[in-house]
This record gives C-alpha cells, sequence and structure tokens, in this order.
C-alpha cells in the first residue's frame, strides 16, 4: 500500500507546480492565440481525471506544459485523444511549438471539427 504525502506537503507541491507553469503557460497562450487555422483552446480545462494546461475540443488535443506523465498519456490515448507536453524551453520557442501542433494536423493524427 502505498503511503500518502501529508495534506501541507502535496498542497505545497501542487502551489510550486501552478507557479511554475503559470509562466511557461503565459507564453504558451500567446503562441496558440496566433495559430492559423482557427483553431480555438481552452486554458486549464479538466478533462476526465486530470486538468490540461491548453485542450482543442474540437480536435481531442491536450496540451500540457511541464514534464512527461505516462499515465496521464495513457489515459487520454485511451480516451481518444492526442497530448502534446512541452518542456519550459520548448513553450518559449513559439516556432517550435507552432509546428509540433502543425505536424498533428499534417500527419492526420488530429483532425479539427468541420
Amino acid at each position: 500500500m502505498q503511503r500518502r504525502k501529508p495534506l501541507l506537503r502535496r498542497r505545497s507541491l501542487k502551489q510550486a507546480r501552478a507557479k511554475r507553469t503559470e509562466s511557461f503557460g503565459r507564453e504558451l497562450r500567446e503562441t496558440l492565440e496566433r495559430l492559423p487555422g482557427g483553431l480555438v483552446f481552452r486554458e486549464r480545462a479538466r478533462i476526465g481525471p486530470f486538468v490540461a494546461d491548453f485542450v482543442c475540443p474540437a480536435a481531442k488535443l491536450a496540451i500540457f506544459a511541464g514534464e512527461e506523465d505516462e499515465t496521464r498519456s495513457r489515459w487520454f490515448s485511451s480516451q481518444g485523444w492526442r497530448v502534446l507536453t512541452f518542456t519550459e524551453a520548448e513553450c518559449s520557442d513559439a516556432a517550435f511549438v507552432r509546428g509540433a501542433i502543425a505536424r498533428l494536423f499534417e500527419l492526420r493524427l488530429v483532425r479539427p471539427a468541420e
């Protein structure tokens, strides 16, 4: 049986993650707002048991800023979603983010709503 972290420790970890992702979330938000094709992204959206930093419901695309999480990725995949995770350095590179999203559409791994 796995031991739970003390409540105070869990809260501080949650707050630290929120502060950390806030800065790259801002950069990522600015990049997503400038994407061509009329894609609409929602910020901090709850999908099942997870909260994605950004989602495009029409394309079933979830975007996270931070570290890769295999459990989360498997869950989203089982629900028919695609997941992109960007590191802090990648979030600040708008061309990289746009390119990664564009590649998904070019490869038809995600499709915009018609």
